[in-house]
């Protein structure tokens, strides 16, 4: 048997609501592409998993499941579209470093590359999770850092409240929120025939 056939893979599609993802391919055209880069190189897939989660903070369930999947035996190679899917925290680098140092990884495959044992790869992978999570911190400051100008200039945050509109005549990152002339009216009287007492 040759290496290929010997490692049983998990595979693990992972995609973000948040900013960090804005330009990664959907969980199904990860599936598609990775499914095909399975076929093409007659790897073994024993399980697929899919999380709609971010990595940037340890605690994904899905995530946890599979490196507990790798822990028992159950299967013995990662195969994911990029890294930076498996993560964007050290904690959960850590421990997918931990299991191939424990020889209970055989490696991370992805379609351009492959994290086995050596100090070299295992480097490269903990590298780009870094890089990763580098990145996710930049965005993250980036988005503190307006929030706190929009507060300077007296701007509200965020997607108007029922009886106000997004001024979009205003460029991005200097709108404000304008009353809505059709809602704002209709609020206005629900909520003083609430104060009045006489109704719910």
């Amino acid at each position: 048997m040759n290496q290929t056939t010997q490692i049983r893979y998990d595979l693990y599609l992972r995609k973000s609501s948040e900013a960090e993802d804005k330009q990664v391919q959907s969980i199904d055209d990860q599936r598609r592409e990775m499914n095909e880069f399975a076929v093409k190189n007659g790897l073994h897939v024993v399980g697929e998993f899919e999380e709609s989660q971010s990595a940037h903070h340890p605690g994904r369930p899905v995530f946890n499941e599979v490196m507990k999947r790798i822990d028992k035996g159950i299967s013995n190679g990662l195969l994911v579209w990029h890294a930076n899917r498996t993560s964007r925290n050290p904690v959960d680098s850590g421990t997918i470093i931990n299991l191939i140092d424990e020889g209970k990884l055989i490696h991370v495959r992805t379609p351009s590359h492959i994290y086995g044992n050596t100090s070299t790869e295992k480097m490269m992978l903990a590298l780009e999770c870094m890089i990763a999570k580098k990145d996710s911190d930049d965005k993250s400051d980036a988005v503190k850092r307006g929030l706190r100008g929009r507060y300077k200039k007296g701007l509200p945050n965020g997607v108007a409240p029922i009886g106000f509109i997004n001024d979009m005549s205003v460029e991005k990152g200097n709108r404000g929120w304008l009353v809505d002339s059709e809602k704002f009216p209709i609020i206005k009287q629900v909520l003083e025939l609430y104060h009045s007492g006489n109704h719910s």
